[in-house]
């Protein structure tokens, strides 16, 4: 039961942290770097990018909260030395989430709501001027965005640390070892004499 959580654990953690360095190292510079010519400007790249963010973050909404179930699932069955490094990841976890959700549900709204704006306005959100008040605070919500993205990152790389290392540790729940310590003989009596 211990290995399946741990599995269970990584393989969730693992479906969003892929999904975010793809998106955030490869899939974004590809789009956004002015040598790619995928695109023909900024805002068609933000149009592709949108959804597929909105989707990690939908993605982290059902992965983390089942990670975390099986966190406190593992604290029934690991050894209590090593219960204080599941409850970090946990932590860790829970603070993926907490900067998802504040991504989610307050920058990205902001973010699509200017870039709605400069495109009636503009026509585009690349056509605004480089001092507009509008494309400086998009330029602000996105630069958090982007630190909040990669502190996820770090944060899930803590959690996968955390999990592995309870790949050594002896399973068993609480109370365990002293169950154990007593031991019934054939005579009735208990312990290693039987007396």
């Amino acid at each position: 039961m211990l290995k399946f959580c741990r599995f269970v654990i990584l393989v969730l953690v693992f479906v969003w942290l892929g999904a975010a360095l793809t998106l955030t190292f490869f899939v974004a510079p590809s789009l956004f770097g002015d040598w790619s010519g995928v695109v023909p400007n900024s805002t068609h790249a933000a149009d592709i990018l949108s959804p597929l963010f909105g989707a990690m973050d939908r993605t982290a909404f059902v992965v983390f909260p089942l990670a975390i179930a099986m966190h406190f699932a593992l604290l029934r069955l690991v050894a209590s030395r090593v219960r204080r490094t599941v409850v970090i990841s946990i932590v860790l976890l829970g603070l993926t989430l907490g900067a998802t959700v504040v991504s989610s549900f307050y920058l990205t709204p902001q973010m699509r709501q200017i870039r709605e704006d400069l495109k009636v306005e503009y026509g585009g959100y690349h056509l605004a001027s480089k001092d507009n008040p509008q494309r400086a605070r998009f330029g602000a919500l996105h630069g958090l965005s982007q630190s909040l993205a990669l502190a996820s990152i770090l944060l899930c790389f803590g959690s996968v640390f955390c999990v592995t290392q309870l790949m050594e540790a002896p399973a068993g729940a609480p109370g365990a070892a002293s169950r154990s310590a007593v031991i019934p003989t054939r005579g009735g009596g208990s312990g290693a004499g039987g007396s």
